[in-house]
């Protein structure tokens, strides 16, 4: 109606709000960023309801929500420092079933940032960003949720781009049929597209330029 509203009114910092595919809840954390020095594993993960704005804790030591699935019963977390015993978040994303309140590590490899992580329509892959510690640029990678022992180990990763550049931010088309991202394969940040195999979800053919952003 062109008006906004507070929705939690916490006291203390909220942060990274994700709102359900049916638009009735936002995920969101009380863990900021950059993070302290001082990481804690019992930065919770919190879901609130827009029409209330009554927010219930769900996980006591989940970090950064990143993606619902589809169906709004799970939610993809940028880890927990307890979930491997590490006060390192970025090595790995889990998977926090809201209905079960389980949480599964998917992905997993600690010689690598792994950031960005999204499901696709379906709920059966995951597409994400990684660049290894000894490296400035960024590769996107999925990986297959169904039928796989988690975590899903890197020699399953499904590479879409070659490491070679910065590719980021990794987003599905509403069909599932394509990746969007960002890369500066020509020397600039600007907007490209993979399509995917419908089965494998290996690249299919060139990646394509959507739009250049070569000036301000």
């Amino acid at each position: 109606r062109g008006s906004d509203h507070e929705l939690t009114g916490g006291s203390g910092p909220e942060a990274w709000p994700l709102i359900s595919p049916d638009g009735a809840r936002v995920a969101f954390t009380t863990r900021t960023y950059p993070p302290d020095a001082g990481l804690k594993s019992d930065t919770p993960l919190l879901i609130a309801a827009v029409r209330t704005g009554v927010a219930e804790v769900v996980c006591s030591d989940c970090f950064r929500p990143e993606s619902w699935s589809r169906d709004g019963n799970k939610v993809l977390i940028s880890g927990s420092a307890s979930a491997t015993g590490t006060a390192s978040p970025l090595g790995f994303v889990s998977e926090f079933d809201l209905i079960s309140k389980k949480r599964s590590i998917v992905l997993q490899d600690p010689s690598r940032t792994i950031a960005s992580p999204r499901y696709s329509p379906n709920g059966r892959w995951v597409s994400f960003m990684d660049s290894p510690a000894s490296q400035a640029t960024r590769q996107i990678f999925v990986a297959s949720l169904a039928g796989t022992d988690f975590p899903v180990p890197p020699s399953q990763w499904i590479a879409i781009t070659d490491g070679q550049t910065t590719n980021r931010e990794p987003r599905w088309s509403e069909d599932g049929a394509s990746l969007y991202f960002v890369s500066n394969r020509d020397g600039f940040t600007c907007l490209w597209a993979q399509r995917l195999d419908a089965n494998t979800k290996r690249p299919a053919g060139p990646t394509v330029a959507l739009r250049h952003f070569h000036s301000a």
